[in-house]
């Protein structure tokens, strides 16, 4: 299994299954830069419905939904810690 592995699965739309496996290969490689690419956009369109409907409350001068607010706030969560990985070189999955 190789980062192109998490591209796949994430294009085809299964993105839980993207990040479960970029996350195991994160365990054995945290330094690999190509399955965290990968991470990231997968986080990204796993967050992207959400962000879309937050962006459309906004637009319309209302607040965007309690519950969304924490999903982007949790992916940005994983975002983060995805970068302290490359610098210090110990993966935890999120």
């Amino acid at each position: 299994m190789s980062w192109k592995d998490v591209q796949t699965l994430r294009k085809q739309g299964d993105v839980p299954a993207a990040k479960r496996l970029a996350y195991e290969l994160l365990e054995k490689d945290p330094k690999d830069f190509r399955v965290r690419s990968q991470l990231e956009w997968a986080i990204y369109d796993g967050i992207k419905p959400t962000l879309k409907k937050a962006q459309l409350a906004i637009k319309e001068d209302k607040r965007p939904q309690q519950g969304d607010i924490r999903k982007i706030d949790e992916a940005l969560i994983r975002f983060t810690k995805i970068h302290q990985t490359a610098r210090h070189g110990v993966f935890r999955a999120a």
